[in-house]
Parts: C-alpha cells; sequence; structure tokens
C-alpha cells in the first residue's frame, strides 16, 4: 500500500483536525473513494497488533461506531463505554448546501430566495412562491393592476366568491393588512426572485 498511489484523501477526515473527506457528486461516482470501518471484535480486544499500513486509526479497545447522517454530510463516531468520543471521520457529499434565506430549501430548488417559505406555496404555479410575489396577474412586475385584484380580494376568506389565493400571501385564508402590508412593499418591484430555472413560466416546477 502506498497512500501516494492509493490514497484519494489520506488526511483522518476528522472536521477538527485535518479536515472532511470530500465527494463532489452526490450519487455514486466511480473512483471518488470510498472508507472503510471495521468495528466489532465480540467483546474480545486481546488479539494482534492492528498496524496494517491501511488503517488511518487503529484502537484496540471496547466500543461503538455511531453514524450521522444529515443531508450530504455523514458523521461518524467511536465511541468508548463510557460515551466518549474516541474518533470521528467526516464525509461530504455533492456541492455545499446553500440556503440564503434559512427555510430549510435550498437555493437553487426554492421557488423564493430571499423570504422564508417552508412550505413553498405557489397558488399560480408560476415558479415564484406567493411569499415572494404580489405580481398577481403575471406580467413581470407589481402595479396597479395587481393592486386592483388585491382590492377585489380585501377582507375575502377562503370559500368566500371573491377568495384569491394568490393574494393571500402569509396562507392564513383570510385577505387583510398582512397581505397589503407586502403587496406595498413590493409595488414597483419583480416578483422573486426565485432559484427555479422555470420561473415565470406556468406550470413551474
Amino acid at each position: 500500500y502506498n497512500p501516494v498511489l492509493h490514497a484519494i484523501d489520506a488526511g483522518d477526515g476528522d472536521p477538527g483536525g485535518d479536515g472532511a473527506y470530500l465527494k463532489s457528486a452526490l450519487g455514486p461516482s466511480p473512483d471518488s473513494g470510498g472508507v472503510y470501518s471495521v468495528v466489532g471484535s465480540s467483546s474480545i480486544i486481546s488479539g494482534g497488533p492492528l498496524n496494517h499500513p491501511v488503517m488511518r486509526v487503529n484502537l484496540n479497545i471496547l466500543g461503538s461506531l455511531v453514524i450521522d447522517v444529515d443531508g450530504r454530510q455523514l458523521d461518524a463516531r467511536f465511541l468508548g463505554v463510557t460515551g466518549n468520543v474516541l474518533d470521528h471521520f467526516q464525509i461530504l457529499k455533492g456541492p455545499e448546501w446553500i440556503d440564503q434565506d434559512g427555510d430549510g430549501i435550498q437555493d437553487p430548488a426554492d421557488n423564493c430566495l430571499l423570504v422564508s417559505n417552508f412550505d413553498q406555496r405557489d397558488s399560480d404555479q408560476d415558479g415564484y412562491g406567493n411569499r415572494c410575489d404580489a405580481d398577481y396577474n403575471d406580467d413581470g412586475g407589481v402595479g396597479i393592476d395587481d393592486f386592483a385584484l388585491l382590492k377585489v380580494a380585501f377582507g375575502a376568506r377562503a370559500g368566500d366568491p371573491a377568495w384569491n389565493a394568490e393574494v393571500d400571501w402569509d396562507g392564513n385564508g383570510a385577505i387583510g393588512v398582512a397581505d397589503y402590508g407586502r403587496f406595498r412593499a413590493a409595488f414597483g418591484l419583480p416578483p422573486g426572485p426565485s432559484g427555479l430555472a422555470c420561473a415565470g413560466s406556468a406550470p413551474c416546477p
């Protein structure tokens, strides 16, 4: 075994050490490296030395391996009998998670990039979520015609004849002061921005 020839990353994979192991693709990717952990000794720690050169860490002690996966991140921790962390490595797959508005939706899939909307509600299916789309008539900008639609629906509740789901900015089932306030802040602006490539054309996605 020669780490120069056979290892893609010969580090320890620990964010607090040499840094996490990185894999550029989210899915299977041939020849992009793998990490192997051999854990388990039937509660017996006697035996020969653990000194194979391919092993980055050798621990001849009792313990358990705990693996946590969160999105693109995998963390593996070897815990001793008292629960203390004796070894830790991390694998990060795919591009960095970017979520500008902190709603848990990655930017390329988020129909409101700068306004938190975890439910991604988009009543007119134009690729702009309700929380960042006061362009009710879909002409590319928020203006007088949109105000006319808001005026007609103002005071209406879901199920009423004047109800317009697109105007219900906060999704509470009633069109009122909060919806008007959002419209006023967006007046003169385009909808969005959205991270969806199809935004502006319905149906999207």
